[in-house]
C-alpha cells in the first residue's frame, strides 16, 4: 500500500509539471554555481571600480558569500579578503570581510598541508592583527 501511495504521489508531481527531487537538486546546484561565478567575477573586477563603489561592493560581496552553501565559500571569502586591504575602505567593510572568512573557515576547514596554517587562515590573522577586526573561530590553524 505504501508503495502505491509513493507511486501515485510521484505521478501527481509529474502531472503537475513540478520537478522531481533530483531535478530540483540539480537546479539548485546550478543556481549555486551561477551565484558563485557571479561573485567570483565581481571579485575579479574590484580593482576597476572607483574607491567609493569598491567599498560598498566589497561589503555586499562579503554578505553575499555568507548566503552561499559551504561548497566554495572559503575560496571566495579568501579571494575577497586578498582584495579588501588594497586601499582604505573602512573598518566596517573589513569587519564584514573578516566575519565572512572566519565563518567560511568554520563551516569547511581547508586541509592542513605540512605544519603551516593554510593561506586563508594567514589572511584572516593579518586582518585581525593589522586591521583590528574581531573574529571568533575555534580552530588550531
Amino acid at each position: 500500500m505504501a508503495g502505491k501511495i509513493v507511486l501515485i504521489a510521484g505521478l501527481m508531481l509529474a502531472a503537475t509539471g513540478l520537478p522531481a527531487a533530483g531535478q530540483a537538486r540539480a537546479q539548485t546546484q546550478d543556481a549555486v554555481r551561477t551565484n558563485e561565478k557571479a561573485i567570483a567575477d565581481q571579485i575579479n573586477h574590484l580593482r576597476s571600480l572607483p574607491d567609493d563603489v569598491r567599498a560598498r561592493t566589497t561589503k555586499q560581496l562579503a554578505i553575499d558569500i555568507r548566503q552561499l552553501p559551504a561548497t566554495n565559500k572559503v575560496n571566495l571569502a579568501y579571494a575577497l579578503a586578498n582584495y579588501s586591504t588594497e586601499g582604505d575602505f573602512g573598518h566596517d567593510t573589513l569587519q564584514e570581510v573578516a566575519t565572512t572568512l572566519a565563518g567560511a573557515l568554520g563551516e569547511k576547514t581547508p586541509p592542513v598541508i605540512g605544519k603551516q596554517p593554510t593561506q586563508p587562515y594567514v589572511e584572516l590573522a593579518m586582518l585581525v592583527r593589522s586591521e583590528h577586526v574581531q573574529v571568533s573561530i575555534d580552530d588550531q590553524q
